[in-house]
């Protein structure tokens, strides 16, 4: 199965359960939580410079166990970049700078079953600054170009590995 990129006319592969549902304009896909995801192979992903802004209208029915991508590329958690939506509602950005992740958190936490609008600017010279429908959400001021995971495929909606709940009740 396969969903088609409006902006590229690129087709990306579509696994796991999904529905489509209609969107802010349009139709999206509705992901289950579990087993859905996105794959964009590593030779059509593209390529990033010193600066770029990542953006996706995002309505979770609930809140992730762990870290959930909206878009990530990454490679054996040592190089790429990672924005996503947290456990407790938060979303961020992460990116590879000489070889630690720089991590930036949003303030606010997103509503449930509601679109908003989330966006992550990244600037080689300025850092990560956060947008939450159209406010500012989150800065990390700091200065360095990202080390970027091109071998690796981009991802939406889903981890490349299993990761345990970040939460988990009764583990010390």
């Amino acid at each position: 199965r396969s969903t088609t990129e409006v902006a590229t006319g690129l087709k990306d592969t579509v696994e796991g359960h999904f529905q489509f549902a209609p969107g802010v304009s349009g139709t999206g896909l509705k992901f289950d939580g579990y087993t859905t995801r996105v794959i964009r192979l590593k030779d059509r992903a593209p390529r990033l410079g010193g600066a770029f802004t990542m953006d996706a209208w995002v309505a979770p029915a609930a809140l992730p166990w762990n870290w959930c991508p909206v878009l990530s590329q990454e490679k054996d958690g040592l190089v790429g970049y990672f924005f996503g939506i947290g456990p407790l509602g938060e979303f961020g950005l992460r990116v590879s700078v000489r070889g630690e992740w720089k991590e930036c958190f949003s303030r606010d936490r997103l509503p449930l079953k509601k679109w908003s609008h989330i966006a992550a600017v990244f600037d080689a010279r300025r850092g990560i600054t956060l947008f939450l429908d159209g406010r500012e959400a989150g800065l990390l001021a700091f200065q360095g170009r990202p080390a970027y995971a091109g071998n690796a495929d981009l991802l939406i909606g889903m981890n490349p590995e299993k990761r345990k709940p970040s939460h988990i009740v009764g583990q010390g």
